[in-house]
């Protein structure tokens, strides 16, 4: 979803290239939804709170971002 809206070609390719090695594709279900309203009211932006809520639907063992800076 997030790499799509991604402006700058290069980043674009790594990002994808690192997604296809991605085991399972996470669905953003109502549960999905409610895990990342905490760190939404926080400060945390939208797209950055869904990839932490999926994630932990999970019990993911790594968590890749390619934000420059993180919160």
């Amino acid at each position: 979803m997030k790499i799509s809206v991604t402006p700058e070609p290069e980043r674009k390719e790594k990002v994808g290239d690192f997604a296809d090695l991605a085991h399972e594709r996470i669905e953003v279900d109502e549960g999905v939804k409610k895990k990342s309203r905490l760190p939404y009211s926080i400060g945390f932006k939208p797209f950055d709170t869904l990839h932490l809520a999926c994630a932990e639907s999970v019990v993911a063992e790594v968590l890749l971002t390619t934000d420059d800076k993180s919160k």
